[in-house]
């Protein structure tokens, strides 16, 4: 059957979309604007029986592609980004920050109701461009910077602790050992060191 839309459906659709979209620097989710035109709208949903994400998502997508971008599962401001994909989205709202921080980005996740599945897995491709520093932060790759002199030093630090050719990193709390650098001494810093410059070594930790 026919989709009965009057032209104050379609009003209140556009509304809602640009709504979501002005708070969320240019973003809406499908889940986002479903959520909110079922709060708004629902014998709307019940007399055009939509009743998944998906429905709704098309049915939008079919009213207003002219104006706005829609790639299943965002809605974007027309141009807002080149390649719309969840890894560029959340760039985008995090700011393309030369510091992370994975609360941040979880917050934003959670906000846009994102999947664990898909936030976990947004995450990985974001993490490709960011060393880990802290529990919870993380550094462009680019502007992570650790002294020669310093590497050879933290080097030194490790062999002295090897056992059998192997470094344990198990509940590894010798910090006053290594040398002062830009960042705070923890377990995550000292990992990431260990992959970038001191690759060779072989190291036990829990996994």
């Amino acid at each position: 059957s026919m989709l009965q839309i009057s032209q104050e459906d379609k009003g209140d659709l556009y509304h809602t979309i640009n709504e979501i979209i002005s708070q969320n620097n240019g973003y809406c989710s499908d889940h986002l604007l479903y959520d909110e035109v079922e709060i708004r709208k629902p014998d709307f949903m019940k007399s055009n029986r939509i009743r998944t994400v998906n429905n709704l998502f098309f049915l939008c997508q079919k009213l207003f592609s002219q104006k706005f971008d829609f790639r299943r599962p965002h809605i974007s401001k027309q141009g807002l980004l080149e390649e719309i994909s969840v890894k560029n989205v959340a760039l985008h709202l995090l700011g393309y920050p030369e510091k992370l921080s994975f609360n941040r980005y979880q917050g934003i996740a959670n906000r846009l109701k994102w999947s664990h599945v898909t936030m976990g897995a947004v995450f990985s491709e974001i993490e490709k461009d960011y060393v880990r520093i802290t529990d919870d932060s993380y550094i462009k790759k680019e502007h992570f910077d650790v002294s020669n002199e310093s590497v050879i030093k933290i080097r030194q630090v490790l062999k002295n602790k090897m056992l059998n050719g192997y470094v344990s990193l198990i509940n590894f709390t010798d910090w006053e050992e290594m040398p002062s650098i830009q960042y705070e001494w923890n377990i995550f810093l000292l990992r990431t060191i260990i992959d970038i410059e001191i690759a060779d070594l072989r190291i036990v930790e829990i996994k």
